[in-house]
């Protein structure tokens, strides 16, 4: 969408998993990123938020130096959810374009910064459907990533002014770290 409105879109890749091919360096949301012409950007240190955030807060004073004027969306819990607005209406138009309030028994997303699965969640339950939402999680353990969730959505209705409307066990729904950390 940014590229439709003639925005550049600079993407900060993370290298969480070590090792691997140049193959998947030219597949799946990567691929998707080249041909809509966004700029990507690597760190290296996958488990880094805070570094992460800095290192996007670097790329965004090279685009002022040259006259731009960017927006960042960070990762990092110390800022405000703004990732998840998006999520939000991704809600509305899912259930929009579907006609129906709860239609799949459930819906599978990938749990990182969390902001995915609490804009979705939050927007599914604003707008009255009870489907579950199942975050896998892909950067922590599960009882971590459980809080981050909670904390997230804490956030998010704060942020906004409006009552957290998912209940705290719902929260809650993420599986175990993906890849697995392997046994000693």
């Amino acid at each position: 969408m940014a590229r439709r409105l003639g925005l550049d879109i600079h993407i900060q890749m993370e290298e969480r998993v070590p090792g691997v091919s140049q193959l998947y360096r030219e597949n799946g949301n990567v691929l998707l990123d080249k041909i809509l012409g966004a700029t990507l950007h690597s760190y290296p240190h996958g488990e880094d938020e805070a570094g992460a955030d800095a290192a996007v807060v670097e790329i965004a004073e090279g685009l002022r130096a040259e006259g731009r004027r960017p927006y960042i969306i960070p990762l990092g819990a110390d800022h405000p959810p703004l990732g998840a607005f998006g999520y939000i209406v991704a809600a509305q138009e899912l259930l929009a374009q579907l006609n129906d309030a709860d239609p799949f028994d459930e819906i599978v997303i990938a749990s990182g910064s969390a902001l995915t699965h609490i804009g979705l969640l939050y927007g599914l339950r604003a707008l009255g459907s009870r489907v579950p939402v199942l975050g896998v999680c892909v950067r922590r353990d599960s009882a971590s990533q459980k809080r981050r969730v909670r904390q997230r959505l804490d956030d998010l209705a704060e942020m906004m002014d409006l009552p957290v409307l998912i209940d705290p066990q719902e929260s809650g729904s993420t599986t175990a770290r993906w890849p697995p950390a392997t046994a000693n």
